[in-house]
């Protein structure tokens, strides 16, 4: 690929140099001069770019740098309060599984009670116990009445 680009500039060296043969050395100098100024125009533009670069760069830097490290110190800061809220977080499990253990411990123990009350309470016969309670009102309240003078 190069030897297309160095023929090309061949051929417009060969162009270039068979135009100048035919100039004065006064004419050879003019066209030099102006030649080197063209460069020299061309050199100062791609310099002055090339710092208009280097200063977009320097203020890109200037500016984004702090900002990355202020948002890596945000980033490490909520790394340690994500680890410590799991820290405490699994402390929590760990009593509420505790907790569930109590409870299941407390129904477990509680269950033979509950059950032999509602086997109790199956056996009374609230008929009889309503009759019971009828005869009890009609003895008491001739007794009642006596009493309320």
């Amino acid at each position: 690929m190069t030897d297309y680009r160095n023929r090309g500039r061949n051929v417009k060296q060969q162009e270039t140099d068979r135009d100048l043969e035919g100039l004065s050395d006064h004419e050879l100098f003019v066209e030099l001069t102006r030649q080197q100024r063209e460069d020299t125009r061309y050199q100062k533009r791609t310099a002055i770019a090339t710092w208009a670069v280097a200063l977009v760069l320097l203020i890109a830097c200037l500016i984004l740098i702090p900002k990355a490290v202020r948002t890596l110190h945000n980033l490490n800061d909520t790394m340690v309060s994500v680890t410590e809220t799991s820290t405490q977080l699994q402390g929590t499990l760990s009593d509420l599984d505790e907790v569930i253990g109590n409870v299941n411990g407390l129904v477990e123990e509680n269950t033979d009670y509950v059950n032999d009350a509602i086997k109790e309470l199956n056996s009374i016969d609230f008929n009889s116990l309503n009759r019971s309670i009828k005869a009890l009102e009609e003895i008491t309240g001739p007794l009642a009445s006596l009493f309320h003078r």
